[in-house]
């Protein structure tokens, strides 16, 4: 019998170019991703995509019990995630519903299972390193879509939160810390349950991940592989990054006529 898989991700593996992007179905928000390159590659593997954009660590635990009580996966592949996300609950409706805020994908052969599923239209909200970058007119926006309450602050009153957030690459050190001591806690329940478990990460961060329990791929980084099949051994992180930027629609999430070979990272799994 073929072994069932997950994946526990971020947008690097959730989402395509917005030339795909699918309003009429926000479970599926994106036409194509990489997980379905993988499953059109191994197509007789059920593959379950638990992955989605703007939501860090914390929340892969939420979501690998529900896989676990749901679907029961022999083999879970996660990806490292490397930015500050911190889920801003502003009301209970995520607690209350969250079968709806469930983010699974389900795929086999390329083609998804799981089209007719509720899924919310709106997320939680997020305190993102990323919302530096937002005007104060998108922030409004940003925070009264998601918190359903009016934001009409000008560029003085953002002034602060922005700055917050401008600083928060000064602890990546300190906060990679903690990601690996999660991703150790995940990987030692889910081993104690038969399970075997993957791990990676999309681009170098320069930080060593200093743990003899995790089971990375080699490389661990995805851009890294691809420098390494184009062009040979990674002796700088900083050029490995530079290098993928080429295969991505904005300089960091894959372009779809990529996808197919990128999928060729995992095959090891499937062996």
């Amino acid at each position: 019998m073929s072994k069932s898989y997950s994946f526990i991700g971020t947008s690097y593996l959730h989402s395509c170019e917005d030339q795909y992007h699918n309003s009429n179905n926000l479970r599926f928000e994106f036409q194509t991703n990489l997980i379905q390159a993988v499953s059109e590659k191994h197509p007789s593997n059920i593959i379950y995509n638990c992955s989605e954009g703007g939501h860090g660590i914390t929340t892969y635990f939420k979501r690998l019990l529900t896989l676990l009580d749901r679907y029961d996966p022999d083999v879970f592949v996660f990806e490292i995630p490397n930015a500050q996300r911190i889920l801003a609950h502003t009301d209970n409706e995520y607690g209350e519903n969250y079968d709806i805020h469930f983010p699974v994908q389900i795929w086999h052969a390329g083609k998804p299972q799981n089209l007719d599923e509720k899924f919310r239209t709106v997320s939680a909200s997020i305190i993102d390193d990323s919302q530096v970058l937002m005007e104060p007119n998108e922030l409004n926006q940003y925070w009264t879509e998601h918190t359903n309450m009016p934001f009409h602050l000008g560029s003085k009153q953002w002034q602060g939160y922005v700055k917050v957030l401008s600083t928060f690459n000064d602890g990546e050190k300190s906060r990679f810390l903690d990601t690996i001591a999660q991703c150790e806690v995940i990987n030692d329940f889910l081993v104690s349950k038969g399970k075997e478990v993957f791990w990676f990460s999309w681009k170098p961060n320069g930080l060593k991940i200093d743990s003899d329990k995790l089971t990375l791929f080699k490389p661990h980084s995805i851009s890294e592989w691809k420098y390494e099949q184009d062009i040979g051994k990674v002796t700088n992180p900083e050029v490995a990054r530079q290098h993928l930027k080429q295969f991505c629609y904005d300089d960091n999430h894959l372009h779809s006529k990529y996808m197919p070979k990128f999928a060729e990272y995992f095959d090891k799994i499937f062996k």
